[in-house]
């Protein structure tokens, strides 16, 4: 799955990788794309609270070029 603020990320990536899109609000700190990706996992029914899962996370509004890679617990 994708989340993006970014419509045109979105259907690049459905498109190129054929993954599921979710739009979220535009954000500042890294934090929020988590939080933004942890909402959109559950709403989508791919994760349950408390259940573990991986995010790789990259040129965000920092313009990192590395991914980083971020495991989680939802709702933690």
């Amino acid at each position: 799955m994708i989340v993006s603020p970014n419509e045109s990320t979105l259907r690049r990536a459905s498109l190129l990788w054929g993954c599921r899109a979710a739009r979220c609000p535009p954000f500042e700190a890294p934090g929020d794309a988590l939080r933004h990706a942890e909402a959109a996992l559950i709403a989508a029914g791919l994760v349950r609270t408390g259940e573990a899962y991986v995010l790789a996370v990259g040129r965000g509004p920092s313009r990192e070029s590395a991914a980083r890679i971020h495991v989680r617990v939802a709702g933690e």
